[in-house]
């Protein structure tokens, strides 16, 4: 099978559909917005993970390097509650 390029609306309507498939309720607006925020700060999907487990690692870290340059302090407690949580709607 040929390897893709890129393609934001795909992995967009991948994610939407695979979330309402599990039976939540995600807009594709909200995947959009998601997939923007990990393509701004880094994320690479020619070489990084797509697994879920790669997905909410990076999406975190995102999160908690937000916080840091904003001058929000949050505990390993903070940290380990934000990664079951994205984990938890992922």
């Amino acid at each position: 099978m040929e390897v893709q390029p890129f393609s934001l609306a795909a992995a967009t309507k991948l994610a939407r559909d695979h979330s309402v498939d599990a039976g939540r309720s995600v807009s594709r607006q909200h995947a959009n917005t998601v997939m923007r925020g990990l393509l701004f700060n880094g994320f690479n999907p020619a070489t990084d993970g797509h697994g879920v487990e790669e997905l909410v690692s990076y999406l975190c870290g995102v999160v908690v390097s937000a916080c840091r340059r904003e001058g929000v302090k949050m505990s390993d407690q903070d940290k380990l509650i934000l990664v079951e949580w994205v984990g938890a709607i992922g």
